[in-house]
């Protein structure tokens, strides 16, 4: 979702990634380093890769839980390595030399612990602590503030706040909290968790991977009470409260997103009926007023500057108007007189405290609403919809126990659902009455445990088909984890153009997501590599390996700059295509192909991915002066069968 503010951040981010990446070490022209720091800086190198080389026989163990010192020291330990050599790239790494040998001597002694004692226990007020993430296998860290009076003899809620965008941000620099609002919070008797969030990523897409994955690290190493996990965040963290909290409201026991955007249309000033199809679709697919309905049975406090001058009030107004509409309130507080940064003093953070205590996460409202664009997105508390009827249309699911064992329930572009059928939810008796859409009861037996599956319309889906792990959009290859794979077939000139695209969108990786990705060349990859990972391949037939042995398996047909599918064929030297699909050698992952150009080479930095349909034919040269995305040929949503279905969402341009 690339516009102004888009480039913004996208030259900010790319000013800090050459920095970063540049080598060998440049000096500031306006004063030459002495032969003392340039020995200095060459002897913290020096220390940096031993660290490295000490690091590297630890990660190959894959250390779980059940060797804890290893699992939390070892990535922790490669994140002050991260950090130390992230600072020695700079071209001004004399000046940092107190703040590399600080990061390095910690890790030499966190790594010198892996053996012995985890490093986090016994250590109280905000700590950092490191994962190694699933989808791209880099390190990433996430902070956590535990109270003095921390012990793991009773449950403790905890509160994840999601911070607001900064262009600066980075693992050397990132956004925590300070001491008053945290001591509020331990004064509450709150541990508070704040994800990294892969830098500046609005919490989507692989922002979103980071919120969960931090979370279920801070209960594995902490006593948390999982009925009392609350979610609150402020600006670019308010609008990331609303679409993870609405997203999975059965996670939660409460919502408080402050300052954030809730309609992106009205934010980027898109005329919501003019946007093409699948475009519209994918920014409703991350609006919370088009998700709202999700809220209807979880707690939220809404707070607001009546003079916000970045974000305006009436984008929280909007989302109050829209809750009433599906039938909830939302409690809101309007600072009279100020402005965006409420968020620098105490009291929003004290009414939300004082909101979140009394709460506990309701497992069993009596009804639920819940509407998704995606199967990714596919439960509601005890309900789950377990398939899409017509992709690029959400789909919506509403149950509500009506009395013992009488259940009514009603559906919008949904071919099955599921429901978690209990006493508790539905009372002492064997049988239920389950009605859907108005249609005569269907009885069925209440299960000991597990959900009992319900079809709406039409015969479950045969072979391939769209499911929860393997439903697309084009992102959604990097929410899982996944191989970038460089074609290296063809002419000099081939591998030269697909070399620069392949380095260009893993340099982008890292400029938006904070960490280079796995690579390996065409020849490279294995069968364990297959069964292992999604496989982002850049080429085509004629210049990737892995390409040319499933082309005669994909729904499009690809050559050079030519594209060919539903009996018409599009050919131009400046056509690119982006498409995902499951891999033919392995129908449970995906493959994510780059061919011809390189698409988003003008978007920001922090949404190059998420404008993606299933596929999409694209100019390389040409751009859309409102969001900077690729101008398109053709693009769309694969039907549920992963077929293209040109009476669904099939845009093509005149």
């Amino acid at each position: 979702m690339c516009s102004m503010r888009s480039i913004a951040i996208a030259a900010a981010a790319a000013v800090v990634s050459w920095a970063l990446q540049a080598q060998p070490v440049l000096w500031p022209p306006e004063r030459e380093p002495s032969a003392a720091e340039r020995q200095a800086v060459a002897d913290l190198a020096k220390r940096a890769e031993a660290l490295d080389a000490r690091l590297r026989p630890w990660e190959a163990k894959r250390a779980d839980l059940s060797d804890l010192a290893a699992y939390v020291n070892v990535p922790l330990a490669r994140l002050k390595w991260r950090k130390a050599n992230l600072l020695l790239r700079r071209s001004s790494a004399a000046l940092y030399r107190s703040a590399i040998e600080r990061d390095l001597a910690e890790g030499e002694e966190i790594l010198a612990g892996a053996t012995g004692k985890p490093w986090h226990v016994g250590r109280s007020g905000l700590l950092e602590l490191a994962y190694v993430t699933a989808n791209d296998g880099t390190t990433q860290p996430y902070y956590i503030h535990i109270p003095k009076n921390y012990t793991a003899d009773r449950a403790w809620p905890l509160i994840v706040f999601l911070h607001g965008w900064v262009p600066s941000i980075t693992i050397c620099d990132p956004w925590v909290l300070s001491s008053p609002e945290l001591d509020l919070a331990a004064k509450q008797g709150f541990l508070v968790l704040i994800p990294y969030g892969r830098r500046n990523t609005d919490f989507q897409g692989v922002g979103e991977v980071d919120v969960l994955a931090a979370t279920e690290e801070a209960q594995k190493l902490y006593r948390v009470d999982p009925d009392r996990i609350y979610l609150m965040g402020v600006s670019m963290g308010g609008m990331g409260t609303w679409d993870i909290g609405l997203r999975y409201p059965h996670k939660w026991a409460a919502l408080a997103p402050i300052s954030g955007q809730t309609d992106m249309f009205i934010w980027w000033q898109w005329p919501r009926e003019q946007t093409p199809a699948f475009k519209r679709f994918l920014v409703e697919w991350d609006n919370a007023v088009d998700i709202a309905p999700n809220g209807f049975s979880i707690p939220i406090f809404l707070q607001h500057g009546e003079f916000d001058h970045l974000i305006s009030v009436e984008q929280s107004h909007l989302m109050l108007k829209t809750a009433r509409k599906w039938g909830y309130e939302v409690k809101f507080h309007e600072f009279k007189g100020e402005s965006h940064y409420i968020y620098w003093d105490l009291p929003c953070y004290r009414n939300a405290f004082a909101f979140f205590k009394p709460l506990s996460l309701n497992r069993r409202p009596r009804h639920i609403k819940y509407k998704t664009y995606s199967l990714r997105y596919d439960r509601a508390y005890w309900a789950r919809i377990a398939e899409i009827t017509n992709y690029g249309r959400p789909a919506y699911l509403e149950a509500e126990v009506t009395g013992p064992g009488q259940v009514q329930v009603k559906t919008d572009n949904v071919g099955a659902f599921a429901l978690t059928l209990d006493r508790e939810l539905l009372g002492p008796g064997q049988q239920a009455q389950i009605s859907i859409n108005g249609e005569a009861p269907r009885q069925t037996a209440v299960p000991k445990e597990g959900e009992t599956l319900f079809r709406v319309q039409g015969e479950p889906p045969a072979g391939l088909h769209k499911k929860k792990t393997l439903c697309g959009p084009c992102e959604d290859a990097m929410n899982y984890p996944f191989l970038c794979v460089k074609g290296t077939q063809g002419t000099e000139a081939d591998r030269r153009r697909v070399g620069e695209m392949f380095d260009r969108w893993v340099k982008d990786w890292d400029a938006f997501a904070d960490g280079f990705p796995r690579q390996k060349d065409d020849t490279q990859v294995t069968k364990e590599d297959v069964a292992r990972y999604n496989l982002i391949l850049f080429g085509e037939p004629s210049t990737n390996r892995i390409i040319a042995r499933i082309a005669a398996r994909l729904p499009i047909k690809i050559e050079d700059h030519k594209y060919q599918l539903n009996g018409k064929t599009y050919a131009g030297d400046d056509l690119g295509l982006v498409m995902i699909y499951p891999n033919p050698e392995n129908p449970e992952k995906y493959v994510l192909i780059y061919a011809g150009e390189l698409y988003g080479r003008k978007c920001g930095i922090n949404h190059k991915h998420d404008l993606l349909p299933d596929f999409l034919i694209f100019k390389a040269d040409e751009f859309f002066d409102h969001d900077d995305t690729n101008k398109y040929v053709l693009g769309g949503f694969f039907d549920r069968n992963w077929q293209i279905d040109p009476s669904g969402v099939f845009c093509e341009a005149n």
